[in-house]
């Protein structure tokens, strides 16, 4: 789902050039005509949609990888710090959501460290700057993300829309980022985690939601 992602994110770069591509023939005053400027509105919703749709249906995956990845530590002889349920809660608390997934994330990976003693306390150990850059992209694209948003909303004028799109691609971009570090996250937590699993002869609880993501 995240590959999926990517992809209709290049694709809406690519509309949002198009775009630009149309207001810039406005602003030079060439003549567009009603059809080509609705064609635009009407490609670029139906990309929109497509994209709330990918990302609805990719935070779903995401989370129940997340979560179950999480509960695994159960299993590995762990102590978890904050309740498994906060693995799906944490995102959808206001202000909340902007550090208590990310602890969670550094837990995910240190609790599945395959060389880990069995019953010694892993959570101020480091972590990767992987994690730090996948989450760093994740709220910057939501930053950008909701500002192209409102620009495009508040448009009036060829100049505001062409303004639009490009903040639309800069924000798009660091979603591509964003997935593309959460990928590695996924593959290289979930590794560990097999790995762990296997030094410890056990069978992850929820290895079908680990492939899933």
């Amino acid at each position: 789902m995240l590959i999926a992602l990517v992809v209709a994110n290049l694709i809406a770069i690519g509309s949002d050039g198009a775009e630009i591509a149309l207001m810039d023939r406005l602003i030079a005053g060439e003549r567009v005509t009603d059809g080509e400027i609705q064609a635009n509105d009407n490609r670029q919703m139906v990309i929109g949609l497509i994209l709330v749709a990918l990302w609805l249906v990719a935070a779903v995956v995401f989370i129940r990888w997340f979560h179950a990845a999480y509960r695994n530590l159960r299993a590995f002889g762990l102590e978890l710090r904050f309740r498994p349920g906060w693995s799906i809660g944490a995102w959808f608390v206001p202000f909340f959501n902007l550090w208590r997934p990310k602890q969670i994330a550094n837990d995910i990976w240190r609790g599945s460290d395959p060389n880990l003693p069995r019953h010694l306390d892993p959570w101020s150990r480091p972590i990767p700057p992987l994690l730090g850059l996948w989450w760093a992209a994740w709220i910057a694209s939501i930053l950008v993300s909701r500002g192209a948003f409102r620009s495009s909303l508040s448009a009036s004028t060829a100049e505001e829309f062409r303004t639009a799109a490009v903040v639309d691609i800069v924000g798009l971009t660091i979603e591509i980022a964003a997935a593309v570090l959460a990928i590695a996250f996924v593959r290289r937590a979930t590794a560990r985690q097999e790995g762990r699993a296997a030094r410890l002869e056990l069978t992850p609880t929820a290895a079908p939601a680990l492939e899933a993501a």
